[in-house]
């Protein structure tokens, strides 16, 4: 049996609907379509040379041959969209203000040029009207054939020809230490020659080199002139050279230095001479010497050892030996310090965390008492005899020697002699020839005690934490430098607390090796160290090698000032001593 479906007359009319819905959205769509296209042909017009008769335009607006969708400003030398409200826009811009105010010879509109020479103005050029700002003028100087950097002749920094760079330089520390030291009125022009990308050396220039140069005329380049030009320094009452050198290894004990290092006195001129000037330096160059002979010096304190390695000849062929040579003939002594300097309390390892503030510090390496000298005793004998008298009168009459004597419980004696590595010999020799039989013996090697607070490098914890950008920056500003170099350890970012620091001046890799510290301060280390480093969770700040030690400088003098009398010698820091490296 057949069944008979009808369709219900609403379906059919919502099916209508339906249909009607669908029509309606996609001529929607087409719609939209439509006028996103007409949004986009409007935006992306074709130059019109009308443009060129609008009175903000026309002074710089020119079409962009090749592309008739772009314009090309012949004041900026920048491509633009052709469009008119754009362009206006650019008018007004900053940039464009920027390049009508120093105006440039125009470029040509050929696509092809126009292409390769908007890629090369990108850089921004010297601009002659810095050279009268008020804010530049004093330091600022333009370089020969060099258009895109400048000068500082206060700071001698080669920087970014743009205002905003200038300013940024304006304010760096080491800019306005500068400034304070006084600005040179002349610079020769010698100075520039390496900026010089068209410079060729003079082919007579080997033989004016410092190397071929005579040896020894430091001296008889100065004259009376030049000595009597030298800044007026105070008349003193002098000291004996020999009485200054007992201050500094008072002051600064020698036995603290490194086994392998070179410290205390290195040169003396053959008769005593009485010291007025004395000249402060961290490394003792050819430029070191001739200002102290101008400054007419008799001591010179050089934190790092002139005389190092041996010295198998002394002949004017190395500037090492022309400066030790320089020092004798002009009877100038020379001292080193160096790692005593170091791992004395309230050194330089010291000076380098006060700036961060309030800290519980200890040496990485702990120093010991010298026991090389009289009255210390680095062994103890101890002896156990029938009768102490004949002992006590056998071992009377020999020196550095404390002897005691004490009855014990089985009828003899205990006998404790306490003596150095020298006379220990004579010691056994005397008792193994004594009548008295020896029952038994024994001897203890003494330890040199610790010295608190004193060796190579600080492990310092913070009293309170610091960021690690935070760290940096005030690392940078303790030593008035503008960059320092970092190596983050994968487990630190830049907000990464940091509590624990060590520091060692110079080349820290060996002391600060097994340190435990979230960040390690130092001037250099190997590559391999660093990484070494970052791979056991320590980030490390590397600041070079003498700018960790040179900033300490200004509060020794002040110590020594103080301490040997500002009205016996004058004690001046050196003004040509400087770290070789540069960033450039």
């Amino acid at each position: 049996m057949e069944e008979t479906v009808t369709a219900d007359p609403d379906d059919n009319q919502e099916m209508v609907a339906i249909n009607e819905a669908d029509m309606d959205s996609g001529d929607n769509d087409k719609e939209e379509e439509g006028s996103k296209m007409k949004l986009k042909s409007s935006y992306r017009q074709k130059y019109k040379r009308a443009w060129e008769l609008d009175q903000e335009l026309r002074d710089w607006l020119s079409p962009f041959t090749g592309d008739p969708y772009s314009a090309f400003c012949r004041t900026c030398h920048s491509k633009l969209h052709a469009h008119k409200k754009g362009l206006l826009a650019h008018a007004k811009s900053s940039k464009h203000k920027k390049h009508s105010l120093n105006p440039e010879e125009p470029l040509s509109t050929d696509p092809g040029e126009a292409v390769v020479q908007f890629k090369k103005i990108k850089k921004t050029h010297f601009n002659d009207q810095w050279l009268e700002d008020t804010v530049f003028s004093q330091w600022l100087r333009k370089i020969p054939n060099n258009s895109t950097k400048a000068l500082c002749v206060a700071c001698r920094s080669v920087i970014t020809a743009g205002r905003s760079e200038l300013i940024k330089h304006s304010q760096a520390a080491k800019h306005k230490k500068a400034i304070l030291d006084g600005i040179p009125e002349d610079l020769g022009e010698f100075d520039f020659d390496w900026l010089d990308p068209s410079y060729v050396p003079p082919s007579g220039a080997a033989s004016i080199t410092l190397t071929t140069t005579p040896a020894l005329t430091y001296s008889s380049n100065i004259t009376v002139q030049q000595m009597n030009s030298t800044n007026q320094m105070m008349e003193t009452n002098g000291m004996n050279l020999t009485d200054i050198v007992n201050h500094l290894q008072e002051s600064v004990p020698i036995h603290l230095a490194e086994k392998w290092d070179n410290v205390g006195l290195l040169t003396q001129p053959t008769q005593p001479i009485k010291v007025h000037n004395i000249l402060l330096t961290i490394d003792l160059t050819e430029k070191v010497v001739e200002e102290a002979l101008k400054k007419r010096v008799n001591l010179i304190i050089a934190y790092h050892p002139p005389i190092f390695k041996p010295l198998k000849s002394l002949v004017p062929n190395h500037w090492k030996e022309r400066i030790i040579l320089t020092c004798i003939e002009n009877k100038i002594a020379i001292y080193s310090p160096h790692t005593a300097l170091d791992a004395i309390k309230g050194g330089i390892n010291d000076w380098l965390l006060t700036a961060f503030g309030s800290s519980q510090s200890a040496p990485i390496q702990q120093s010991y008492s010298d026991l090389t000298g009289s009255g210390h005793f680095s062994n103890c004998l101890d002896v156990l005899v029938s009768e102490g008298e004949d002992v006590t009168q056998a071992l009377s009459g020999l020196e550095n020697v404390i002897l005691t004597v004490k009855s014990n419980e089985y009828g003899g004696c205990d006998v404790r002699v306490c003596c150095d590595d020298k006379t220990l010999p004579k010691v056994v020799d005397i008792l193994s020839q004594h009548p008295v039989a020896q029952l038994c013996s024994r001897i203890t090697k003494l330890q040199s005690p610790p010295l608190p607070g004193q060796g190579m490098g600080r492990l310092a914890r913070l009293d309170q934490s610091l960021p690690l950008y935070e760290v940096v920056h005030r690392m940078k500003q303790h030593l008035d430098q503008t960059h320092v170099r970092l190596a983050m350890s994968s487990k630190h970012t830049r907000d990464t607390k940091v509590t624990t620091i060590g520091v060692c001046a110079g080349s820290g890799g060996s002391v600060l090796r097994n340190c435990k510290a979230d960040v390690w301060i130092t001037g250099e280390m190997s590559h391999h160290e660093v990484l070494d480093a970052i791979h056991g969770g320590s980030s490390v700040i590397l600041c070079e090698h003498t700018n960790t030690e040179r900033g300490f400088l200004k509060p020794w003098s002040d110590q020594l000032k103080e301490s040997l009398g500002p009205h016996n010698v004058n004690i001046m820091i050196s003004d040509v001593d400087k770290d070789p490296l540069r960033v450039v």
